[in-house]
């Protein structure tokens, strides 16, 4: 039966490696083997591979037992006693015989991947010295170099278009150093898509287009080396001090003076509780230029809400209205209603307690049934848990 190989797969199988180790001396190699027929074949044959010359002359041998499924069959030379230990450095053509056939017609052509082996040996190129030594390897300094060895400023590895516009890589004391020609220049990283995800220029900037991710409880610390600095101004970091908390640490020279200044001029947005010792506002004076008016919050053991105005009775009784919304954000227990008489005094009370958003004050048959007064309003929200007044420390970093 007339059998016949179809290549299907030729490639080397390389590990890639430190160019002073031993390359692997092996070569995978795929094809379909058929019938006169055309038809695939299946089942177990020994297949003999041999490597020829440019002359013609045979250099290379080896048999294969193998299992082709539905033609389909694949080997991997080199690795039956024969390595493939062959310089690689002229056209070689390959020829497949099955069983005890002849030798299948044409022979293939060994295409370039094979030729890679030839880098073990590599001692010029474009007439630049190599030196197998890998603390010493070295190309010329023309424009388009690849230089290995102690170059300039301890530059194990260094990549240069011209003198002006380099890049190393080296080795210092106690340091891995990158550098930059000049402060024009650049390190870009690139996404499969040639998109530049992150940059580092020459002059120190670190540019980054997707997220930083800084892992566990590590810190992100701005202000480093600045003389007088406290040791944990200026850190930012996941649980860095305090479980369950982001901590920013503000800028100081000691923990007393320590401050973070936000420019928010469109505002700012919280959606959980603020918590501080003491909170101020600070606005600029009305009527002293260069000087700010600082006030500060009146604080109590309660979420608390008030409302204010002024009104007047009318025959000695009034009704007065509160937002339509105060009956559901506010509870109803220790509401109190405060009044105060204007332009005068009558004795003022509260007929009944706040019920559906309104309260009624009245005065007796001894006071001014026309009397103006400010009232004000208090009470507890309801939309919120009560305060726990008395907690554990969080302590200060």
């Amino acid at each position: 039966m007339k059998q016949i190989c179809v290549l299907a797969v030729l490639m080397v199988a390389f590990v890639i490696a430190p160019i002073w180790a031993e390359a692997p001396k092996t070569m995978s190699y795929q094809g379909v083997l058929q019938d006169g027929n055309g038809q695939a074949i299946n089942g177990l044959r020994s297949l003999k591979f041999v490597i020829y010359a440019a002359n013609g002359a045979p250099i290379w041998n080896e048999t294969h037992s193998v299992t082709v499924t539905d033609g389909v069959f694949g080997v991997i030379l080199g690795t039956q006693g024969s390595p493939l230990d062959l310089a690689f450095n002229e056209p070689y053509t390959m020829g497949i015989s099955v069983g005890s056939d002849p030798e299948l017609s044409p022979r293939v052509p060994l295409v370039s991947s094979p030729y890679s082996l030839n880098t073990r040996g590599i001692s010029h190129i474009n007439g630049d010295t190599f030196i197998g030594n890998p603390t010493r390897i070295w190309a010329s300094s023309n424009k388009g170099s690849l230089s290995f060895g102690t170059g300039i400023n301890s530059r194990i590895f260094g990549l240069w278009d011209d003198p002006g516009n380099w890049f190393g890589l080296g080795i210092e004391p106690s340091a891995m150093r990158f550098q930059v020609g000049s402060l024009g220049s650049r390190f870009s990283f690139y996404a499969g898509d040639n998109t530049q995800v992150m940059t580092l220029d020459g002059g120190g900037n670190l540019h980054v287009a997707g997220a930083m991710l800084i892992n566990g409880s590590n810190m992100l610390e701005f202000g480093r080396g600045v003389v007088g600095k406290e040791v944990s101004a200026g850190q930012i970091g996941y649980q860095r001090f305090t479980p369950g908390a982001l901590d920013i640490v503000g800028a100081g020279t000691v923990v007393a003076n320590r401050k973070i200044r936000f420019w928010t001029e469109g505002g700012a947005f919280f959606t959980g509780a603020i918590h501080a010792p003491v909170k101020n506002f600070r606005i600029p004076h009305p009527q002293k230029a260069g000087t700010d008016l600082v006030h500060s919050s009146i604080e109590g053991p309660e979420i608390a809400v008030y409302y204010r105005g002024e009104t007047q009775l009318v025959g000695g009784t009034v009704v007065v209205t509160l937002p339509d919304y105060f009956e559901a954000l506010t509870q109803q227990a220790g509401r109190t209603v405060q009044l105060t008489c204007k332009n005068g005094w009558s004795p003022l009370f509260v007929d009944g307690e706040i019920s559906g958003g309104k309260f009624t004050v009245k005065t007796t048959d001894a006071g001014d049934s026309a009397q103006a007064f400010y009232w004000e309003v208090k009470a507890v929200r309801s939309d919120v848990e009560a305060l726990s007044v008395e907690v554990p420390s969080m302590g200060n970093p």
